[in-house]
């Protein structure tokens, strides 16, 4: 009887963690939704202010912002698997989670040193420009340890709530001050949301007194060793985590920076735009794996690893499909009637979002188990390689430039990722059989 009982209790507690997780991808994805439409709104307010050349500039500018983003989900996740397994007040956890980011915060350093190259590199007008850019990055990253430590106690309704906050105040800044100057005022409108929502996460997580309801660990031991002082863990896994958002990031970006450098003012604007409409793929899947995560963490089991697949599949392909009917029109209708891109462009660009979405939850459901890191690391760099060869090799082609060479570097990964998954079952499933047997003897 005790053989039949600890796999159904365990099948139980899967459906249970799936259909928790399940509710608040939804709940996520319709805050996504709402912010990914007013952010559109705000693009398409800037491309209009300031032209196809403008654009383009600003498209790059706000993707070291994006980039500073999921190198902050790496810190965010670290900590929130970190104060998932807490028996701490979370608000204790927050000066450890604040150093973690320390690594990040001397990147930025390091990118005002280099201003001036990265300007003339971008063809900007003002090194002021990429300052304001790396300011971004840093107020970002900064804002990833107060956000990651909301996730770990699965407080998904205010960030949601911030989500919105933080779109619909970048939209009224950037209605007012993009008139004069449409790059650095849509710089500043994209800085100061981000900088707001930092302090208030922050000053939410000093008055809490919420330890963790939703995770548990397996005993004192483990708790010990999941909590070390000085922030080590974080740092660690932070550090893990970023590196590879980060390369997942540059996979997609990376034809962003190519087009600028290698296409016209207006083309690589044309670009950009089109770019812009289909990475509303990827921020509609953020909020899916944030929401899986923690449910993967506490169990790590066939059900709820493949129930966040099927979700996050399904919200990229149907997301995919529909910038590829529409977005050729819709890209003339927002952004005004001198931006045009093909169906041809938005196909290739729409399938590498959706690999990308898949690779990006297959890397988190790694980084949560701590398995196969160092292949997962491996096909993501191998892929950047090979994109950059190509990418470099395209001269002003924008049909050519908008296909990245993503299938060559992804496939590898999610080959890799599908092993992974099985392997995470398989590996679960057995240790709790072990582990029955040995308490039923």
């Amino acid at each position: 009887m005790g053989w039949a009982t600890a796999p159904d209790q365990s099948d139980a507690l899967g459906r249970g963690e799936a259909a928790r997780a399940t509710r608040a991808a939804g709940l996520l994805t319709a805050a996504g939704v709402l912010t990914g439409i007013v952010n559109l709104a705000f693009n398409a307010l800037v491309a209009r202010t300031g032209g196809t050349s403008a654009y383009g500039a600003i498209s790059v500018l706000l993707s070291v912002g994006t980039i500073a983003g999921f190198l902050g989900i790496g810190t965010s996740y670290a900590v929130a698997q970190w104060a998932s397994h807490s028996r701490r007040p979370v608000a204790s956890l927050l000066p450890a989670a604040v150093r973690s980011t320390a690594p990040w915060l001397a990147l930025g350093v390091i990118l005002a040193l280099v201003c001036v190259p990265a300007s003339d590199f971008l063809h900007l007008s003002s090194p002021g420009l990429f300052l304001m850019a790396d300011l971004l990055f840093v107020v970002t990253i900064l804002g990833a340890a107060p956000g990651g430590l909301l996730i770990g106690v699965r407080r998904f309704s205010i960030l949601a709530s911030f989500s919105v906050l933080a779109a619909i105040v970048r939209m009224t800044l950037g209605a007012t001050l993009t008139h004069g100057s449409p790059v650095a005022g849509s710089m500043l409108a994209s800085l100061l949301p981000p900088a707001a929502i930092g302090v208030m996460s922050a000053a939410i997580v000093l008055r809490s007194t919420a330890v963790n309801h939703g995770l548990a660990v397996s005993s004192p031991a483990e708790s010990e060793r999941q909590e070390p002082e000085h922030g080590r863990y974080v740092f660690g896994q932070g550090l893990i985590g970023a590196l590879l958002a980060a390369g997942l990031w540059g996979l997609w970006s990376m034809p962003l920076v190519l087009a600028r450098h290698e296409l016209t003012g207006v083309a690589s604007g044309d670009f950009a735009a089109a770019q812009v409409l289909t990475s509303g793929i990827l921020f509609l899947v953020t909020p899916c794996i944030t929401a899986f995560f923690p449910s993967v963490v506490s169990h790590p089991e066939r059900r709820v690893i493949l129930t966040g697949l099927g979700v996050i599949s399904a919200v990229a392909i149907l997301s995919a499909v529909g910038v590829a009917v529409v977005g050729p029109t819709l890209m003339g209708r927002v952004y005004g009637s001198h931006f045009e891109a093909s169906a041809g462009v938005f196909i290739p660009l729409g399938a590498s979002a959706v690999c990308v979405s898949v690779a990006s939850y297959l890397a988190w459901v790694a980084r949560a188990t701590t398995r196969h890191l160092a292949v997962l690391a491996a096909c993501v760099g191998v892929g950047l390689i090979i994109e950059f060869m190509v990418g470099s090799a395209v001269h002003g082609d924008l049909a050519i430039a908008a296909q990245p060479a993503l299938a060559v570097g992804l496939a590898g990964l999610l080959a890799s990722g599908w092993i992974m998954v099985t392997n995470i079952s398989t590996r679960a499933r057995r240790d709790r059989s072990t582990e029955t047997h040995r308490l039923l003897r």
